[in-house]
């Protein structure tokens, strides 16, 4: 029997970003999602390697981010998820985004139209038709911020915010370590990006939960997901 791979779908962030990096893979039955957990803090033009978490779970779903993340993110998510879908979250964090483009000009002067400057990804327990969603904030023409959502459709597939093109994952991974192969390949583009690093955080949902099998640096209540406080 002829083996076949799983579609692959690399979107490549620009040294402009934070640098978030993070890997989620799919099967029938299972989601295994990797975070990476080193935060770049931007202030006064220069950028700070900081420790961050970045991944939040609100009542059945988890969510991650990469691109540059605006002060609020977490609290936008927060009330914006627990009251309604992906709809109402991704016009929440719309409007947030587009304030803190006009609370620093000069550093969003550096993208162009059509520049991705977040994506959010959201994966839903129960993995039904429209569990895996990527939300993503381009700068648009006449300094408007534009939403457009993606579907992470079909039974097996990968999607990674990285440098570089992931593997993709042998057959019958998700019946072995679904974390092995994810911890694997988000580690090994760190060598390639200066903006990411560990500790991971690693998430794994099936049709009845989600479980953080390892938390990085993310407090078991979600309470510094996103944090951006200036570093000391």
């Amino acid at each position: 029997m002829r083996a076949t791979r799983l579609p692959i779908i690399a979107f490549l962030l620009s040294p402009l970003a934070t640098g978030t990096s993070f890997i989620v893979v799919w099967g029938p039955a299972v989601v295994a999602v990797a975070v990476d957990g080193r935060g770049t803090y931007h202030a006064n033009g220069t950028d700070r390697a900081i420790p961050a978490c970045k991944a939040l779970r609100i009542g059945d779903t988890v969510y991650t981010a990469a691109g540059d993340i605006p002060p609020g993110l977490k609290d936008t998510i927060t009330t914006a998820g627990i009251s309604a879908g992906g709809h109402k979250v991704a016009t929440s964090v719309q409007g947030l985004v587009f304030q803190n483009r006009l609370h620093d000009p000069t550093y969003y002067s550096k993208y162009r139209p059509g520049y991705v400057i977040l994506t959010i990804l959201s994966v839903r327990v129960g993995l039904k038709a429209g569990g895996k969603q990527l939300t993503q904030f381009l700068i648009g023409e006449h300094d408007g911020i534009v939403a457009r959502t993606i579907e992470l459709s079909g039974a097996t597939g990968i999607f990674c915010a990285c440098l570089g093109q992931p593997p993709a994952p042998p057959i019958g991974w998700e019946k072995g370590s679904p974390t092995k192969f994810v911890r694997d390949a988000l580690t090994a583009g760190f060598q390639s990006d200066p903006f990411s690093g560990p500790p991971l955080t690693i998430i794994r949902v099936t049709p009845n939960k989600a479980e953080w099998l390892e938390l990085g640096n993310c407090k078991a209540d979600g309470s510094n997901a996103w944090d951006t406080t200036p570093p000391q």
